[in-house]
């Protein structure tokens, strides 16, 4: 396996490190959710087996952030970290097929079944003498999970999953991710505008915005990046988004405020899309959003008959969008 060494001395080991995801620039907080995972996961024991530990919670609250972050701050205490995208047996063997490459175990043009190539990489992971870490993310279907879980001794499993009852059927250990309590969500969206956290004004400001939104860290990185892309100042915020609110309510055919709370949100930034981000965006809603090809787009536009989509074949318009793509949040 390339650039993988187990046997060098620690100083000069290089993890293999598997994640497909940029780890969010200005997370906040969650530092007793990581110690938890930590002391699940990596303190010393003298059991020889396969340690788990589950993150569940409702959609919206940090729980791939947070298995990002531990991915990031655990490099330099294992030998491998591997990322897999577990909604459905499709993601999962599709993760699986990225791990055998990472590991030279096929190559990158083979056409193994997937099965074959999972099973590749389980047996791997079990004869290893390599301390690594499988995320498993959005694993809310049990069945599609039945046969990605490895065997081995040196390993852990971090889960995350919106059902704590899938969540506790894989893994030995867990605890539930909540949303911000006020002043934690205030931190972290003061952290995101890069505003002045002792300024009594904006705490005030963030604290009556994070109480809106839910403390939903999701909603309020989003809302953080509304507000700083479209320089609206703190405190005209909340009218802003009541005005909304009242019109997504208006059409909502439910009375959940997690639901109208997101809802918001998205109607407020879809809402200042051009026609053509729109199209697109509308156009992407179809496809996985872990494995979006742009030679998909900017190719198949070529072969469509549809005006709507013809500033995907357009290569200036093509990199301003994929600029708008990379810097707009």
């Amino acid at each position: 396996m390339a650039n993988f060494h187990p046997q060098q001395p620690e100083a000069s080991r290089k993890t293999v490190y598997h994640i497909p995801f940029t780890e969010c620039s200005r997370f906040w907080g969650r530092e007793d959710i990581i110690a938890r995972i930590d002391e699940a996961l990596l303190a010393e024991s003298s059991t020889k087996s396969i340690r788990s530990f589950a993150l569940y919670g409702m959609g919206g609250v940090g729980k791939t952030q947070i298995a990002l972050r531990y991915a990031s701050v655990s490099r330099e205490k294992l030998d491998a970290i591997f990322w897999i995208s577990a909604e459905s047996s499709v993601t999962i063997g599709q993760s699986f097929r990225e791990i055998a490459k990472t590991l030279g175990l096929i190559k990158p043009d083979t056409e193994t079944d997937d099965n074959a190539v999972m099973l590749e990489v389980k047996q791997w992971l079990s004869s290893t003498k390599s301390r690594w870490l499988l995320i498993y993310d959005n694993a809310d279907d049990l069945s599609a999970m039945k046969y990605a879980w490895p065997a081995g001794s040196v390993g852990s499993i971090l889960i995350t999953s919106r059902d704590s009852t899938a969540a506790f059927s894989l893994a030995s250990s867990g605890c539930q991710v909540t949303p911000f309590d006020t002043d934690s969500g205030s931190a972290a969206l003061l952290n995101i505008l890069g505003l002045d956290m002792d300024s009594t004004s904006n705490q005030e400001e963030a604290k009556a915005i994070t109480s809106t939104l839910g403390g939903l860290p999701l909603a309020l990185n989003q809302i953080g990046g509304f507000i700083s892309q479209r320089k609206i100042p703190l405190k005209n915020f909340l009218g802003l988004y009541n005005r909304n609110s009242a019109s997504v309510d208006a059409k909502s055919t439910t009375s959940m405020d997690y639901n109208l709370t997101l809802a918001t949100v998205w109607e407020m930034a879809l809402s200042k899309l051009s026609g053509s981000s729109k199209t697109l965006h509308m156009t992407l809603s179809f496809l996985d959003p872990d494995y979006i090809h742009e030679a998909l787009l900017h190719d198949g536009a070529l072969q469509v008959n549809d005006a709507s989509l013809e500033f995907m074949a357009d290569e200036i318009e093509y990199v301003l969008l994929q600029l708008i793509q990379t810097y707009g949040n």
